[in-house]
This record gives structure tokens, sequence and C-alpha cells, in this order.
């Protein structure tokens, strides 16, 4: 099963996730996983061995993991997009279409 989130914005000031735990219902059974841009808020004093526990988190509940960079957190991945279904299931970051917001 694939499963898309967004918009998580883990470790931002305003976010109501506070343990990346509380998201293991959504992860049950899924083999694919894409997340779609500002998983977390890496331009403000995020340091590379927190994104990784970030990252390896998600890697270490669910086979396969995208990560899909957002407008919070432009360096998680250089892979901007992911499809499948020949196509006909496609994502990508909406700020991708704003040029003013992205880093």
């Amino acid at each position: 099963m694939l499963r898309i989130l967004s918009d998580l914005h883990f470790r931002d000031a305003t976010s109501r996730l506070e343990r990346l735990e509380d998201l293991l219902p959504l992860l049950d059974g899924v083999n694919e996983l894409w997340l779609n841009g500002d998983t977390c808020d890496n331009q403000s004093g995020m340091t590379p061995e927190k994104l990784g526990e970030i990252k390896q988190f998600f890697t270490t509940h669910v086979p396969q993991v995208r990560f899909i960079p957002g407008n919070h957190d432009p360096d998680i991945s250089p892979i901007h997009e992911a499809s499948t279904a020949d196509g006909r299931i496609w994502a990508c970051h909406g700020d991708a279409f704003l040029d003013d917001i992205v880093p």
C-alpha cells in the first residue's frame, strides 16, 4: 500500500506533531511512503544528525520511502517529484509552482 503524507512540519514551532512515534498507526501495513514536502523544518537549526534521525525513523518502519522536498526542507532530497501507476498518480510539493517562496 502507498501512503502519501505532506506538511508534517516536524520540529517546527507551529507543528502539532511532537513525536514521530505518533505516526506509527499511519505506517502500519504501508510498503511505500512518499513524504511530500515540509516533513520537517531544516532551515532553522536542524543539524544533519537530527535530519538523519528523522529519515531513519521512516526508513525503519516502511520498506520504501521517498522524501520529496518542500520549501521548509529543500535539502531533504534531490528528488522533487514521484509518480506511479504509469503516471496516473503523481506528487510534488506545491512550492515548486511558486518561485517566490522556493529557497
